[in-house]
């Protein structure tokens, strides 16, 4: 159980949903008695065990599609031939398990560790936000400037966005140059995140979105980025223009405010 609970608290630790499966209930031959517990990524990679074979994989199944809906669910698994109403299992018992979805908290995702992004983390955090930062420079992406943060000290390239982007992930692209932004906003576009923003002028934004747009990005994934970045306050200094990312962030998470970033250009 040592391994088990350590894997549960590096899943909890790492902000991503993920379920929990416990057998609450038997009845005649199974193959776990009540307070057997399995986690779920969503990735379908497991820690622990509820009995393996087909019961496990029924509930693995069930636990991603639970992932997915959002809601944990209390469940009953038959242990006989699916011509006797089971799953397809000899056991000849029943197994009720309880599938509890643990959304895990938001995730601030920092493209670049430059002089705006060591406010924002410290923003971040306050507001009980896990944070990670992607930046190929050693002296930026470092504890020193990131006590509290998960460092990616890659390129775009090499950085598997698809592993780091949930529902939970709010994106912010602030690196040092138009090219890295231009990538990372490829990566990122047709991930379910909650938000992703990109700091720049309107230029800089149109020419990078008519760029996406001519390599094939759908237009409509562009359009549901937050760029120019943040609510317009009149920040100048790094700390101010955190703070209008962050006030931007918390209106979208707690009012649901949403603009397109051709209606900003286009203001």
């Amino acid at each position: 159980m040592q391994e088990f609970f350590k894997s549960l608290n590096e899943a909890i630790e790492h902000g991503e949903p993920f379920a929990l499966a416990t057998v609450v209930h038997v009845k005649s031959s199974t193959p776990r008695q009540p307070g057997a517990k399995m986690g779920i990524h969503a990735d379908g990679t497991t820690f622990g065990t509820v009995g393996g074979g087909l019961l496990e994989k029924k509930v693995i199944d069930d636990a991603l599609q639970a992932i997915r809906d959002g809601g944990s669910l209390l469940k009953d698994y038959s242990l006989y031939p699916q011509d006797q109403g089971g799953i397809g299992t000899e056991c000849g018992g029943s197994t009720q398990i309880f599938i509890d979805v643990i959304s895990g908290a938001d995730r601030l995702l920092l493209v670049g560790g430059g002089h705006i992004a060591q406010p924002l983390a410290k923003l971040g955090r306050m507001l009980g936000m896990s944070v990670e930062v992607v930046d190929d420079r050693p002296e930026f992406a470092s504890p020193e400037r990131f006590p509290a943060a998960v460092l990616h000290r890659t390129s775009i390239q090499q950085t598997d966005f698809s592993r780091l982007v949930n529902p939970r992930t709010w994106v912010v692209i602030i690196s040092r140059s138009h090219e890295i932004d231009t990538d990372a906003l490829k990566a990122v576009a047709g991930l379910p995140a909650a938000y992703v923003g990109m700091i720049g002028s309107k230029r800089k934004v149109r020419v990078i979105m008519d760029r996406l747009a001519a390599d094939g990005v759908d237009k409509a994934r562009l359009e549901k980025v937050f760029s120019p970045i943040g609510l317009d306050i009149g920040a100048e200094s790094p700390e101010e223009i955190a703070v209008s990312i962050i006030a931007e962030i918390i209106s979208i998470k707690r009012k649901g405010i949403s603009e397109c970033s051709l209606c900003r250009m286009n203001r």
